[in-house]
């Protein structure tokens, strides 16, 4: 049976980054964000084409109508609604035996199926939705939660780039597109960093064999020795990716829906050295800090703004 990797977490934390380094070992298949683009039929893939018209998804879809006996657009409806953190209270006090449960696991049962290739024993999803991930690890067998997580104040450096840019700010599957005072907006972005990373903490406390934490400057610093502890939680062989790392080889995209525009660019090099690119206004990273401080404690990192 293929099993799901899930990686959760906040937005500009990373995800797009290592879900597609994962999808390059041969027992991973990479998809990107299924659970926000998989009903996007005019968005593109990273292969250039729309969802609607990739070859490899317009497969995916066929093979899962064929095995679910269900529709496509059946499994979307399901699978956004359940995400919505509006559903955390009904994913925690569900059973197996409840009805939409039962449907919901038929669905990523199939859809997994339809998404291996021959010998893929994985699917790499990197929808960050908490409730996916507690919905995962309750009732999809072999599921694991890498939970990654990132310096709130490089993360709100990237929401102020975009607020600079007019591309707005994602809220609660809303686009916010404030024309000026950015100031509540960033504060909102805190505060979800805080309180999204603690239900996460959550995952960890009740299912810690099944759960990975992992810090995104560590990932870009010392990748080595992250991908070693992804190898051992995951049970499957990352050989190819350090040896990608090692010798400066490109990863390669295959297609992936959702995520940042990176999965756009065909392949990647991972440079450790890379320099995280500042910007964010001083008084913007101290709000952070003063909103963030109790998961910053408990994640090691120092009350200033990092670059």
């Amino acid at each position: 049976m293929t099993s799901w990797i899930y990686i959760s977490g906040r937005g500009h934390s990373g995800s797009t980054m290592l879900d597609i380094m994962l999808g390059n070992a041969s027992d991973i298949q990479s998809v990107g964000e299924l659970v926000a683009g998989m009903g996007r039929y005019e968005a593109k893939c990273s292969c250039g084409e729309k969802f609607k018209n990739c070859s490899y998804w317009r497969d995916v879809r066929i093979r899962f109508e064929e095995r679910a006996g269900a529709s496509w657009d059946d499994a979307v409806q399901e699978s956004l609604r359940q995400a919505h953190i509006s559903r955390l209270p009904a994913t925690i006090l569900a059973t197996s035996e409840t009805k939409w449960v039962k449907r919901l696991r038929r669905y990523c049962e199939h859809i997994a199926d339809s998404l291996s290739q021959s010998q893929q024993k994985r699917i790499v999803d990197s929808s960050k939705e908490i409730t996916r991930a507690i919905f995962l690890l309750r009732f999809v067998p072999e599921s694991r939660v890498i939970h990654l997580i990132r310096h709130p104040v490089n993360v709100l450096q990237s929401d102020y780039r975009r607020l600079n840019k007019g591309s707005g700010l994602n809220y609660l599957r809303k686009r916010l597109q404030p024309r000026r005072w950015y100031g509540p907006y960033l504060l909102l972005s805190a505060s979800s960093w805080l309180a999204g990373n603690l239900l996460v903490e959550a995952i960890r406390m009740i299912h810690p064999d099944k759960y990975l934490r992992i810090h995104y400057e560590d990932l870009i610093r010392q990748p080595i020795e992250e991908v070693e502890k992804i190898e051992k939680f995951i049970d499957v062989s990352l050989d190819e990716i350090k040896r990608k790392i090692k010798e400066q080889e490109p990863f390669k995209i295959s297609h992936n829906i959702g995520g940042n525009h990176m999965r756009m660019k065909g392949s990647f090099v991972l440079d450790p050295k890379k320099a995280h690119r500042s910007g964010l206004p001083k008084r913007y990273a101290i709000l952070a800090n003063i909103i963030c401080w109790p998961l910053l404690l408990l994640y090691g990192y120092s009350w200033r703004k990092i670059q």
